[in-house]
């Protein structure tokens, strides 16, 4: 038996790369069920924008079953990354949309004045 490269993988490390790809899947099962239980399909929207991402951790392994000697690869799974994080970010903003959240409220200031008048207030009534 010929012995293995020292860039090979150990067991280990297979379990965690191969656990993650599957508890990926799982949770595109369970966010597509969620819309279901829910009324709410955009839901359903988010499993499909993880889809690029399940794409990429098969890229990777690949790559690792390959002992990483197939440099296109690489590229292909940073695209399916690239991808991936886009769609999921869609995705998310559909649901948060969906659900009342507008993108006024990524400003913080309103927030941090309330935050700062209750405090004031509070000192006040404190002396």
């Amino acid at each position: 038996v010929a012995a293995e490269p020292v860039n090979a993988l150990s067991i280990p490390t297979w379990i965690v790369h191969w656990s993650t790809v599957f508890e990926f899947l799982i949770a595109m099962s369970l966010a597509w069920t969620y819309a279901d239980a829910v009324g709410n399909p955009k839901w359903k929207g988010l499993t499909w924008g993880m889809f690029p991402s399940s794409v990429s951790s098969v890229f990777a392994l690949t790559f690792h079953i390959f002992y990483n000697q197939i440099p296109w690869i690489l590229t292909g799974q940073a695209v399916c990354t690239f991808i991936g994080n886009s769609t999921l970010a869609i995705a998310t903003y559909r649901i948060a949309s969906s659900n009342g959240w507008t993108l006024s409220e990524l400003d913080p200031r309103p927030a941090l004045a309330r935050l700062m008048n209750s405090e004031q207030s509070d000192e006040e009534t404190t002396f």
